[in-house]
């Protein structure tokens, strides 16, 4: 019929095979050893945006911390962030929770292009979009 003409059938990709979800996944972690460290777990929306903005600046990545096994109740994790939320991070002896407080964080330290605080309207703009 001409219903079905209209119809496309759209396939799957194909999944993915565990060595490069593997792959993706070290992409992501470990690789911050002496950087910027973003606590968190990738399904986090709030912890992504911290961690994409470490790698892009290439000072950091993501450190697993899997909130289902309770990784946010252990005592190092607490120090870190007694309110156990994540994301969370850590700079030297600087650690931060929130995403936006992060983010204009990294910004700010490395990636200063980004969150330019020498133009405070450009600074309210990305602000309310942030926050919005």
């Amino acid at each position: 019929s001409s219903r079905d003409q209209r119809v496309s059938v759209v396939e799957s990709p194909p999944p993915l095979s565990a060595f490069s979800a593997r792959e993706a996944m070290g992409n992501l972690c470990g690789a911050a050893k002496d950087g910027v460290k973003v606590f968190g777990m990738p399904v986090s929306q709030n912890v992504m945006g911290p961690v994409l903005l470490a790698m892009e600046s290439g000072k950091g990545a993501m450190e697993m911390c899997n909130i289902m096994e309770g990784a946010q109740m252990t005592p190092e994790f607490l120090a870190m962030n007694p309110y156990h939320h994540i994301p969370t991070m850590k700079d030297g002896d600087l650690a931060i929770g929130e995403s936006n407080a992060i983010l204009r964080y990294i910004a700010i330290k490395y990636k200063p292009e980004y969150y330019p605080v020498s133009d405070p309207a450009m600074c309210a703009t990305i602000d309310f979009a942030m926050d919005s």
